[in-house]
């Protein structure tokens, strides 16, 4: 049952409809005759009571906050009729559909209630019916475009004929919202907060105090600190994100008001979700504002045109792969339209320009570079593209899975988890292992697929519903990470081979190594591997005299990150790396947030710069890997 449909089933609405649809049937009793179930019955003398059944209602919008509504009921009724030759007075039963006509003012909390009309309902009476049963519009992706025209139609054609930015403050303006800019919480964790109810909220002044104003009714409070704080274009889009709250959803908020008297206004948070209120129409609200604002700012026709003007242009003056000219594409078109980048990346990919979805991906405190794959070889819920952090996540509670991959041969390259061949992994002038160009532009050939759901408060957004107001780093998503297990790059016969190609070398290693003490271990397989001390040294970023020193003192005792160290200079598979910890008596504990930053350099970043390694560690535990001074 809808949210709508149960609230007037279980309140003052609903005794009256009873009341009046009880008379109903009363002055329609040969309408009820029709309907008895009894048979031999020739008249209805009374419907004693009915059992109303509220099945469905139908919302139709009248005025800025009048409704008309229909209700559907399938009723039961007990009722006397006359029966048989004798014409006895017997009990009998009916069943019916009867469609209530209704109207009334949400402002007035309903209040003015009244019944239209009452009749016989049948599956042929056609409803209209343009609001759901939380007072929404029932919006859908594939008609996000023509809600947007709605209100670029009555407030801003001109956005309609020609590519422009949207000025936001005069949009609202036109809309009867007024703007006060205002620094709304401490931590700029608000873009914005509407207000369809006059009341005191608490800002903060220049000095960080709080402050107790007042605000009118459709008063919008914007954070502009916040917004630019975040990214360029975030504060155009949160105005307009009010805009579409005032426009679509006021009577919405009315009703959630209905069943919330404390709800006064809508908070657009940073995260994606909202404050001040968690009921589910009000986060269908904020989930339709997120998705209708690009839509508003960058129309399709308009914004499509241009965007494919520039493309053209970028591939006549400097030539070369569309791909690698996207990133400034995008950036034009967030200027252009005054825009995040993020929303212009996405809206591009919306009007069709599908290279755009591995442009601009930011992960790791790192831009990721442009890379191309094959169309439809993601779903929308699935990315080439993860952080070292949520790969080792989900690799740690699936154990089987981890050894195949590290059996097989993968590196973690550019934030990929990709197949290790000549063919798709080089190394760059600093010595860093990079993709080849070739694997850039068919990474669905080489890089293994994860299936991504986000953790995001109370909200629950698919794939690509990410807020559109968030940062274009996007820092703050946080992932839940599964690997598909049917992913062909670990199952395939080539695969199969390189992982018994492989398990055989490891196992030869882990045979020659079994007796060995961890200096001994090391000293084998720097010769298998054909690498000095000094060069050991050079790739841990430890000293010559360090690495000497583990290697001929058996009896010393080992130093975590040392030997951390010195096992990613030596670039091992897992399987080895666990051996020569456990020979230096070091145990890494899953979940000791340490231990799983030294599991994390162990896994993936065994090719990685020792800069980049430092950086890492220290960004999860406080303090670089290694600390050696040249």
């Amino acid at each position: 049952m809808n949210a709508f449909l149960k609230y007037i089933e279980d309140g003052k609405i609903g005794e009256h409809i009873y009341g009046a649809v009880l008379d109903y049937c009363n002055k329609h009793r040969t309408l009820v005759l029709e309907h008895v179930s009894d048979y031999g019955f020739s008249y209805i003398n009374e419907v004693n009571d009915i059992y109303p059944i509220f099945k469905t209602v139908w919302i139709n919008e009248k005025g800025d906050t009048s409704i008309d509504f229909d209700i559907v009921l399938e009723v039961d009724m007990d009722c006397t009729g006359v029966c048989g030759k004798r014409h006895d007075h017997e009990d009998c039963s009916a069943n019916m559909w009867i469609l209530v006509s209704c109207t009334g003012d949400l402002k007035k909390k309903l209040e003015d209630f009244k019944i239209k009309s009452i009749e016989e309902y049948n599956d042929k009476t056609l409803m209209d019916s343009p609001l759901t049963g939380d007072f929404l519009p029932p919006m859908k992706k594939e008609n996000y475009d023509d809600y947007a025209r709605i209100i670029l139609e009555k407030f801003y054609p001109e956005a309609l004929t020609k590519p422009m930015e949207i000025d936001a403050d005069l949009l609202a303006e036109k809309m009867g919202l007024k703007l006060v800019r205002t620094n709304i919480t401490n931590d700029h964790s608000v873009f914005g907060q509407i207000f369809f109810d006059s009341a005191d909220v608490e800002v903060f002044d220049g000095a960080g105090n709080c402050v107790s104003t007042h605000v009118d009714p459709f008063t919008v409070l914007i954070d502009d600190d916040t917004n630019f704080l975040y990214s360029y274009g975030s504060r155009n889009m949160t105005v307009v994100h009010e805009c579409v709250h005032r426009f679509f959803h006021y009577r919405a908020f009315l009703f959630a008001q209905m069943l919330d008297e404390h709800l006064k206004n809508i908070r657009c948070q940073t995260l994606g979700g909202i404050d001040g209120g968690r009921s589910q129409t009000v986060v269908k609200i904020e989930t339709q504002a997120n998705a209708l604002t690009p839509y508003i700012m960058m129309p399709k026709d308009t914004f499509k045109k241009y965007a494919l003007d520039l493309i053209e242009d970028y591939g006549r003056i400097y030539g070369g792969d569309r791909l690698d000219h996207l990133p400034f594409i995008i950036e034009e078109l967030a200027d252009k339209f005054n825009v995040t980048k993020y929303a212009a990346r996405k809206r591009l990919i919306e009007v069709g320009v599908f290279d755009a979805i591995g442009v601009l991906n930011w992960v790791d405190n790192n831009y990721v570079r442009p890379y191309r794959f094959k169309k439809d070889a993601l779903k929308s819920n699935e990315t080439f593209t993860v952080s070292i952090n949520d790969l080792s996540s989900a690799l740690v509670i699936n154990i089987n899975l981890l050894n195949i991959i590290n059996d097989v041969g993968f590196e973690f390259v550019e934030n990929h988890l990709i197949i290790d061949d000549e063919k798709y992994i080089k190394k760059a002038k600093d010595g860093r292992p990079i993709l080849t160009e070739y694997a850039r532009y068919h990474l669905d050939e080489c890089a293994v697929k994860f299936k991504v759901s986000y953790r995001n408060d109370y909200l629950s957004y698919g794939f690509g519903m990410v807020c559109y107001l968030c940062r274009d780093t996007t820092k703050q998503v946080e992932y839940d990470l599964s690997i598909l297990a049917n992913s062909n790059l670990v199952f395939t016969k080539e695969g199969e081979m390189r992982q018994r190609i492989h398990n055989k070398s490891i196992n030869e290693i882990l045979s020659n190594i079994s007796g060995m003490q961890f200096g001994d271990a090391v000293s084998y397989l720097l010769d298998f591997l054909s690498m000095t001390e000094d060069e050991l040294a050079d790739d841990s970023d430890l000293s010559v005299k360090t690495i000497s020193r583990y290697i001929s003192q058996p009896d010393k005792k080992k130093e975590k990150r040392t030997v951390v160290a010195m096992i990613r200079g030596l670039n091992v598979p897992i399987r080895v790396a666990e051996k020569l910890l456990e020979k230096a008596g070091i145990i890494l504990v899953p979940g000791n947030g340490e231990d799983d930053a030294l599991r994390d350099v162990l896994l993936y970043l065994r090719t990685s710069s020792n800069s980049d390694v430092n950086d890492y560690v220290e960004r999860r535990t406080g303090k670089p890997l290694t600390e050696y001074k040249y």
